[in-house]
């Protein structure tokens, strides 16, 4: 069976646009020589839900492109900290045990997002989505529910400083992409 090559015209069209996506944790690996967890995740709410699911199954690619690298050394401590409290904010009454990662499979979490470009081993230009920082999925749930606020009028203006009133443990909409 014939591949189709993913190409970087064919990719401008499909991009995950830069924002803040809820997103599920579907595998994890950990690297304890680089001190680092890999983390798989899909996007599991909105109108970009299964996007890399999509692209892995269109494209026929060999990785799942949906990866987070999540530091755990003495120098990225701030940042795994920062981690472990949006985890735990997005999965109430979850506690993350450092000796079972395998635990943050089916979590919850929010992520801000960003397009880059860069150049692969054959000197071919690319793009990849990459995190820029997670925060909680109730916080990126109530910053899209401001956005979709608009006026009564249906103008399509956005109402100034209004954020609805949502239920802070809101259900989590479930992806369908199986781990």
């Amino acid at each position: 069976m014939k591949r189709t090559i993913y190409t970087r015209s064919d990719s401008t069209a499909k991009q995950l646009p830069d924002g803040k996506y809820v997103a599920k944790i579907i595998d994890v690996e950990d690297n304890p020589i680089r001190q680092y967890l890999k983390l798989d995740y899909e996007i599991c709410e909105g109108p970009h839900e299964c996007h890399f699911l999509q692209l892995y199954e269109k494209y026929g690619q060999k990785f799942w492109p949906g990866v987070y690298y999540q530091g755990y050394s003495a120098s990225a401590e701030r940042y795994y900290g920062d981690f472990l409290a949006a985890l735990e904010m997005s999965n109430g009454g979850f506690v993350f045990d450092s000796e079972n990662e395998k635990s943050l499979i089916g979590k919850y979490i929010g992520l801000c997002v960003k397009n880059e470009t860069y150049y692969n081993g054959n000197g071919e230009e690319r793009n990849r989505v990459k995190v820029i920082y997670p925060l909680s999925a109730d916080q990126v749930r109530a910053e899209n529910a401001a956005k979709e606020q608009i006026t009564s009028n249906g103008d399509g203006q956005y109402l100034p400083g209004v954020l609805p009133t949502i239920p802070v443990n809101g259900a989590h909409a479930e992806c369908s992409t199986e781990s």
